[in-house]
């Protein structure tokens, strides 16, 4: 079966695994309700947070949107750090403390959620409570399948085994990040989905770097538009700004998964 063919059939089954409800972000971003409120956000993460410095292109797509209030961003993101090491750094504790944000964006490490879900949800959870104290809004920044193309699927003797498929890895991350969200009451970044979503739509959407891991740019820009819609409750297709030597076509296409993965109902 031809590699898109059995990337459809696989959304199809993701779509059966997830059973997400129309999020009151989302229904404010279908009824097109702009923004008025400033809004400072903390990007608390990892390389897939600092890689092509997403903070920066979420910002760049809030300051292209004719009439909004204005976007700033702050960001801790180191290489390899989960929520765990994040809790007992001061750095990132003091940022959090000293408040002055309307979000906080958590991203775990990209395999956390599938190998130590407990200690995931925990830290999450912790984050969650100083968030609260400080009266911003936890968002869930949730991270993608490895690569199609990538070996995190073959099973080897000396390496763990991660997932069958991306299918597979996707629809357990994202689980996860989902009944998290629920349990917290924060709002959910699915650009792991608009990942999958992606490589379904278009013909070779070149998301990832050759790790088959971390983002490329154009991977960088789609989670962008996915954390800017979920943040701002607006339609990222109203920004006409795209990274340096993205065509127009593809930065169109990357901003229309965005838009149908946070306001779908699957």
């Amino acid at each position: 079966m031809p590699h898109r063919s059995r990337l459809a059939l696989a959304l199809s089954s993701l779509a059966l695994v997830l059973v997400v409800l129309a999020s009151p972000a989302a229904a404010r971003l279908r009824a097109g309700i702009p923004r008025a409120q400033p809004i400072h956000v903390l990007f608390i993460g990892n390389s897939y947070t600092r890689s092509n410095n997403l903070p920066y292109m979420v910002r760049r797509i809030a300051e292209t949107i004719p009439d909004t209030a204005p976007f700033r961003v702050t960001k801790i993101a180191n290489p390899g750090w989960d929520l765990q090491r994040h809790w007992y750094v001061d750095e990132t504790r003091h940022a959090l403390a000293q408040g002055g944000f309307t979000h906080v964006v958590l991203q775990g490490h990209s395999l956390t959620a599938l190998q130590h879900r407990d200690e995931f949800e925990g830290y999450a959870r912790l984050f969650d409570g100083e968030i609260d104290r400080i009266g911003a809004r936890s968002v869930l920044f949730e991270t993608w399948a490895r690569s199609p193309r990538s070996g995190a699927y073959r099973r080897r003797r000396d390496v763990p085994h991660i997932a069958e498929s991306p299918v597979d890895m996707q629809a357990r991350v994202s689980e996860c990040y989902l009944q998290l969200a629920r349990d917290i009451d924060a709002d959910l970044a699915p650009a792991g989905r608009a990942f999958l979503l992606a490589q379904q739509r278009l013909r070779d959407p070149d998301l990832y770097r050759s790790d088959g891991a971390h983002p490329s740019p154009n991977g960088t820009f789609l989670a962008a538009a996915v954390l800017y819609a979920t943040i701002a409750h607006d339609d990222p297709r109203r920004s006409p700004w795209r990274p340096h030597r993205m065509s127009r076509d593809l930065a169109d296409q990357l901003r229309d998964v965005a838009y149908v993965s946070v306001t779908s109902e699957h």
